[in-house]
């Protein structure tokens, strides 16, 4: 079973910054885990959503290649608006 953890009313900039990245592990590291994925849900899509929308599927595909190549890049993650960070709790 997973738990999550949410934090609301938290200023956009702030959300996408890199200083959340190491908050989050800052935070995490008092709890017995380890980190296996940090990842940008939604990547540069908000930016190129028209783009994205008009994409045929020949070349949906070949964005979606690109967005999973880069999506555990913690140097790109500050253009996401959504991030997914995972961790394993240890035995």
């Amino acid at each position: 079973m997973f738990k999550f953890l949410f934090i609301d009313d938290m200023d956009l900039d702030m959300a996408l910054s890199p200083t959340v990245v190491c908050l989050t592990r800052d935070f995490m590291s008092i709890f017995p885990t380890i980190r296996l994925h940090y990842i940008a849900a939604d990547g540069c899509s908000l930016f190129m959503q028209e783009a994205v929308d008009a994409m045929d599927n020949k070349t949906f595909q070949l964005y979606l290649k690109y967005h999973f190549a880069v999506y555990e890049r913690e140097d790109l993650s500050g253009v996401t608006s959504h991030t997914v960070d995972i961790f394993k709790k240890q035995s």
